[in-house]
């Protein structure tokens, strides 16, 4: 299907790390669901961050489409660390400067393990969708990471109950995640993999 209403078609790139962290994803969520009755709470969380991945892969598919990569090079590979370090630790430091201020809503699920399936879902929407559509849409990088990241705090604020200064972590490690994707060829597995780190760093210091 030709991707709809898009100045440029810049395709998300795809491979089988990525498809890694959906399948693990999709299965962990599905498994959470069956405790509807047990715990609402777990399933509602787990609906709904399976939510955000098929609503994301939709989205992208519809708008700016994906490119299957078949090989991963050692050249590939050793970017792909480097950008994810990057990443980790450019996050880490603006969480860092904001310990006493942040705060951030827990969940139902094993924290850990919910965050790092969750941060790739929400790769899946806010950059693999909404960053690619607006940067082919309005041509500037800048706009599209930022107006995207903008969005990624107030839907954190609204969603987990975030107060103003855990938003404006966010969107500060959103900014960061989304000028790295764009540096990795927009490929989906390095932010997956750097979400999912970053998250699982910030609930084991006891960040979130």
């Amino acid at each position: 299907m030709q991707p709809m209403y898009v100045k440029e078609k810049k395709p998300v790139v795809i491979n089988t790390i990525s498809l890694m962290w959906l399948t693990v994803s999709a299965l962990i969520f599905l498994w959470g669901f069956t405790y509807v009755d047990e715990n609402p709470g777990l399933a509602t969380r787990c609906l709904g961050a399976a939510f955000i991945g098929v609503t994301g892969l939709v989205m992208a598919g519809l708008t700016v489409g994906f490119k299957w990569d078949r090989e991963i090079s050692l050249s590939e590979l050793q970017h792909t660390i480097l950008l994810i370090g990057i990443s980790c630790f450019a996050t880490l430091m603006i969480n860092a400067a904001t310990t006493e201020y942040a705060k951030f809503e827990t969940t139902p699920m094993p924290r850990p393990l919910f965050g790092v399936l969750l941060g790739n879902t929400e790769e899946i929407l806010f950059r693999g969708w909404l960053q690619t559509w607006l940067l082919a849409f309005t041509g500037s990088l800048v706009v599209a990471v930022v107006f995207s990241s903008l969005i990624f705090g107030v839907f954190h604020g609204a969603v987990y109950g975030l107060d103003p200064a855990a938003i404006i972590v966010v969107i500060g490690c959103s900014v960061i995640l989304g000028f790295v994707f764009e540096i990795g060829q927009r490929q989906l597995h390095i932010t997956q993999s750097s979400h999912g780190i970053i998250n699982l760093l910030s609930y084991l210091s006891g960040k979130g």
